[in-house]
């Protein structure tokens, strides 16, 4: 199938020793569900991963997510106000404990009062002291910088994906850059560690990363390390702040798929997906469309939604029509060898091939040129004191009807275009 994903697949801040001490402290500032220690609300205590410190004072600590939360980046508590004198580690650790500052006032009651131990509480400081040149990374006077993944299995197409950007940003990105910044795509190559740790280090975000069964998104988010408009389907469940993607989500294809079974008068739709327990999940969110997890007792069903997985040929071949997601393609080329039958793929990167073909332009081209268009957009508005987190939220603004696209903060996809595509086949590899 000639479809995008297919033709992408064929100082910490300077050193690792001071990550790991931040570690504790990242944790319990993003929430994580390793963060040690615990909150008090009354009589009652709660786990503290449910209070990160990012919900309210941002990703980048500098306030004002929540109401008048204020900047609790270190550089910043580190020097006296105008209302209380500078904070130190152990003044600090009586504040999230007691809510009492060093000039003796009292905080918002709306903020936790934290129950941490002292190492955590150092921890805490170490991570707020990095947290500024964290969200600076990538970012110089004259570039920002963009990581590609080049991993093993897909180097040669990864070089592809790299070279239709530089060619996208040169044509949008003006001669003297975005508020005197030129845009930098730097491929990351080696093992899965060594390119998590360079786009931790080096880059302000992952950009388009091609689809792998080794160097997987999550690496990066849970790094910390935003991902930009990834080539394969996102899930809306992934958090907005750390991942952005052009096109429709997972489930509203999985959705769009089977609708487009019940229109097309399939009797029975059977999901057959990586784990019943993912089977059972999509079934139970779309009660009223009646479908199945296992084959019915006769052992043939008129219709197959295949999720992520595989299913063996002696299933595959008691079904006429199979209904499957475009990023899933990769799996189907072996396990369709001698199927007779019609195949229904759900284009989540519609919005791509809608501009490929207006444009007359391949549909790596198409892809590579929403890109840059969607941080030309973030990147003006996010100015010249741009940061990670400050350039994730310009782009939930970012507003291209002209190109399909409509990003908003709570939603990790800026696109619900589907598009279908029908294949018979008879017996042979290729329809």
């Amino acid at each position: 199938m000639n479809n995008l994903s297919a033709a992408i697949l064929l100082c910490l801040w300077a050193s690792s020793g001071a990550a790991e001490a931040n570690k504790p402290g990242r944790a319990v500032f993003q929430g994580l569900p390793e963060a040690s220690g615990h909150v008090v609300i009354g009589n009652d205590t709660v786990a503290v991963s449910r209070f990160p410190c990012q919900s309210c004072h941002r990703r980048d600590g500098r306030g004002g997510a929540e109401g008048d939360a204020p900047p609790i980046n270190w550089e910043t508590l580190a020097r006296p106000s105008g209302t209380r004198p500078a904070y130190d580690a152990t003044s600090f650790a009586h504040l999230l404990a007691t809510g009492e500052t060093p000039s003796g006032s009292q905080i918002s009651r709306l903020m936790p009062r934290y129950a941490l131990d002292e190492s955590t509480v150092n921890s805490l400081v170490s991570y707020l002291s990095a947290l500024t040149a964290e969200q600076k990374t990538g970012i110089y006077p004259d570039r920002i910088v963009f990581g590609v993944p080049v991993s093993d299995e897909g180097a040669s197409n990864a070089h592809l994906l790299v070279q239709a950007l530089e060619t996208a940003f040169s044509a949008r990105i003006p001669p003297n850059g975005l508020h005197g910044r030129q845009v930098e795509i730097r491929p990351l190559r080696g093992d899965a560690a060594s390119i998590v740790d360079q786009a931790r280090t080096e880059t302000v975000a992952i950009l388009s990363p091609p689809p792998s069964s080794h160097v997987d998104h999550a690496l990066f988010t849970r790094a910390g390390v935003p991902v930009l408009f990834p080539l394969d389907t996102v899930s809306e469940n992934e958090d907005p702040d750390l991942i952005r993607s052009l096109y429709a989500s997972h489930e509203r294809v999985t959705t769009l798929l089977i609708e487009k079974g019940v229109t097309d008068d399939c009797q029975q739709i059977v999901i057959a997906a990586e784990t019943p327990s993912k089977a059972e999940t999509i079934r139970a969110r779309l009660p009223q469309l009646h479908v199945a997890t296992t084959m019915p007792s006769d052992g043939f069903s008129d219709c197959i939604l295949i999720v992520g997985g595989r299913v063996s040929p002696e299933v595959r071949d008691k079904t006429s029509t199979i209904y499957v997601q475009s990023d899933d393609g990769t799996n189907l080329q072996a396990m369709l060898r001698g199927y007779r039958g019609k195949i229904v793929v759900g284009r989540h990167e519609a919005t791509a091939l809608r501009l490929a073909a207006a444009r007359d332009i391949g549909p790596l081209q198409a892809h590579a040129a929403l890109i840059a268009e969607a941080l030309h957009d973030a990147l003006t508005s996010a100015g010249r004191q741009v940061t990670r987190t400050s350039l994730m939220s310009e782009i939930s603004a970012v507003s291209r009807h002209d190109l399909g696209l409509e990003f908003t903060r709570k939603s990790t996809v800026g696109s619900a275009a589907v598009d279908f595509q029908v294949f018979e086949f008879s017996g042979e590899s290729t329809p």
